[in-house]
């Protein structure tokens, strides 16, 4: 059957398949690819806020510290304080102190 039409379509449809193949090996490629360059982009700008907000918690954690050895520690002292003075006033009256 040398004329036989079916074995030239029997190799366009090898032909066709191979170009097929070949061309979704190439958008895969690059969609690899450019999935790739996204993912280190994303990558750095995420941890670039993570580093800041690192940063900015660090800074937040200071001040808390400071706040609280500075405004609060003696704002507790002096209450105490004045509950002993508000008891001895309350003694010295001969008034009965208040418990709290």
């Amino acid at each position: 059957m040398p004329g036989s039409p079916l074995p030239a379509t029997l190799e366009t449809v090898q032909l066709v398949r191979d170009i097929v193949l070949i061309a979704v090996l190439l958008i895969s490629f690059v969609a690899i690819f450019v999935f790739s360059i996204l993912g280190v982009h994303i990558y750095r700008q995420l941890s670039s806020v993570l580093r800041r907000a690192e940063g900015t918690l660090e800074s937040v954690e200071t001040l808390a510290g400071e706040l609280s050895e500075g405004i609060l520690k003696p704002l507790g002292r002096l209450r105490k304080g004045a509950s002993r003075l508000r008891s001895l006033l309350s003694f010295l009256s001969g008034r009965q102190a208040e418990r709290r």
